[in-house]
């Protein structure tokens, strides 16, 4: 009889210490795999200083495995009753935690800035636990039912993971952040702005990221303002100091368009001074004149849209005719017509024009300032009109 209890106790051991070590797996894998694979990616550039990359599927893998072999080490020396067996994986989430507890600055990234107290507090938790179901716990009944051994291992692997989430970075700005960089990297800025559209409150470095895409694709004129921005023209460029992240994304905007500031200068005089340089980009001139736009800066838009646009091979004659301009630096030209009793530069473009006159009839429709926002962003949201009467 004595056998045959010991028997089912030790099937039962067995089946929690499989779901245990299954959840267990499952999790660190994808927490690891799709949550923080651009964040360790960072820790791994950081630690080599550039010279090794971090394969996801690999080091998810890795750690995974390793991590998974810790509470079948401590269980030679560790007897807990069944009931209490998931106390074995705490220590490999501990672990966890630790990784991928990373600070973060906006430039310059540390690796493992953490605080210590989660962790003091939790060990001594933990050995006061282990000392008390060791010495004082029981061993389970042999026809205890299987739930009853099941929920006190699967609510300590809650607490376990909770812990994990708590103690580790979960800052969705930064992920974000890493995320974009990782695919600029990769060369794919249709992702980047799809994936950026979804944030509704994008930090500098976000809309830098998503500015230097629609560059890229040829769309910076056409589609800046299908997105939110509250940065004006400092939007357009992340912090000018070099960062630890693996895009380090101002050296690749300094090749890209042909310098960077060196101190943190304004964007938009940093750029007017770029593209009086023989030696910048050709970028150069279609980002200043999205900076001047996003600065509101609607008569130098126009001074400096004379010297990109006019006819190269004939002297400059007022006022300058054009009709043909991406999509924002028509509307705006249109807007500055408007608004001029002698415009210097006047866009042939009635399907602008007729787009605009609509708006100035829903903006002059609304006498309430919010109702008349409203009404104005819900049909022409995209348009540079939206952003000049209303981003403050």
């Amino acid at each position: 009889m004595a056998a045959t209890s010991n028997t089912r106790i030790k099937q039962a051991r067995q089946v929690v210490y499989t779901t245990c070590c299954l959840i267990f797996v499952s999790f660190t894998f994808l927490y690891l795999f799709f949550f923080q694979s651009d964040m360790l990616s960072m820790v791994q550039h950081i630690m080599s200083n550039g010279r090794t990359s971090y394969h996801v599927l690999i080091f998810s893998s890795l750690i995974t495995l390793v991590l998974s072999v810790l509470p079948f080490v401590q269980s030679y020396f560790i007897k807990l009753p069944v009931k209490f067996i998931s106390l074995l994986w705490f220590p490999s989430f501990w672990a966890l935690g630790w990784l991928t507890d990373v600070g973060l600055s906006e430039v310059a990234p540390t690796s493992h800035s953490i605080n210590a107290v989660p962790f003091v507090i939790t060990a001594i938790l933990y050995a006061m636990a282990i000392f008390a179901w060791t010495r004082l716990s029981r061993e389970v009944e042999a026809n205890t039912p299987l739930t009853n051994i099941f929920w006190p291992n699967i609510l300590l692997l809650v607490i376990a993971m909770t812990f994990t989430t708590y103690v580790s970075n979960t800052n969705r700005t930064i992920h974000y952040e890493l995320r974009l960089e990782r695919l600029v990297t990769e060369e794919k800025y249709q992702n980047v702005l799809d994936i950026s559209a979804q944030e509704e409150h994008p930090s500098r470095c976000i809309m830098s990221i998503r500015a230097y895409a629609l560059s890229r694709l040829g769309e910076l004129g056409d589609r800046l303002f299908f997105y939110p921005n509250s940065s004006g023209g400092e939007s357009l460029l992340p912090p000018p100091t070099d960062s630890l992240r693996p895009s380090n994304l101002p050296k690749i905007l300094r090749e890209y368009l042909g310098g960077f500031p060196i101190h943190d200068m304004n964007a938009t005089r940093y750029l007017q001074h770029l593209a009086a340089d023989s030696l910048a980009s050709e970028h150069v001139h279609e980002y200043l004149l999205c900076a001047l736009l996003l600065d509101k800066n609607i008569d130098t838009f126009v001074d400096s849209l004379v010297v990109y646009y006019s006819p190269k091979d004939e002297p400059v004659k007022f006022p300058v005719h054009l009709s043909s301009l991406p999509r924002h630096f028509a509307e705006a030209t249109i807007l500055y017509q408007r608004m001029s009793e002698s415009p210097k530069v006047v866009l042939d473009d009635d399907e602008t024009l007729e787009n605009y006159l609509a708006f100035l009839e829903q903006y002059k429709k609304e006498d309430d300032p919010v109702e008349r926002e409203a009404i104005c962003r819900k049909y022409y949201n995209e348009t540079y009109w939206t952003y000049y009467y209303f981003n403050k």
